[in-house]
């Protein structure tokens, strides 16, 4: 049976995120390198983060899709070394929300470094491929609303 193309796509955007040991190495060393857990590595990239914004905990719970007391607890482990701060909702004081510091900030970024340097298999790709796979990408993640669970 033919597979329609939408699920051919989808099924190599997988593997190759999900399932090449490049993805999976070069997360582990960015952990290694940082000191921190995968986990606490996917919490600080998350795209919920965005600089300067504090961002709700009950919102990073709901985008993450995880229960309130894990996303607690990985708020809390940045929390210990300095990379986020835990503060009151300007308009609900009952609520507290999470920023990340400068030292978070800076951290992030050299996160992205790491995992944004290709490896290189992605090289068989011509510039003009590289371009056309790039907009497609984008046009793929700006459809795309939900983030995953540290």
């Amino acid at each position: 049976m033919h597979e329609p193309a939408e699920r051919r796509t989808w099924q190599g955007i997988v593997d190759l995120v999900m399932f090449t040991t490049h993805t999976h190495d070069r997360l582990h060393d960015v952990a290694e390198t940082s000191g921190l857990s995968p986990a606490l590595v996917r919490a600080i990239l998350s795209p919920s983060f965005s600089a300067g914004r504090p961002v709700p905990l009950r919102l990073l719970s709901e985008q993450w899709r995880c229960d309130p007391s894990y996303v607690t607890s990985r708020v809390s482990e940045l929390e210990q070394r300095g990379l986020v701060e835990r503060r009151f909702d300007s308009e609900d004081h009952r609520f507290k929300t999470v920023v990340l510091t400068d030292k978070g900030e800076q951290m992030r970024a050299e996160m992205r470094e790491l995992l944004h340097e290709p490896p290189g298999f992605v090289g068989t790709l011509s510039p003009a491929e590289h371009r056309t796979l790039g907009a497609l990408l984008d046009k793929l993640a700006r459809a795309s609303k939900g983030t995953a669970c540290g």
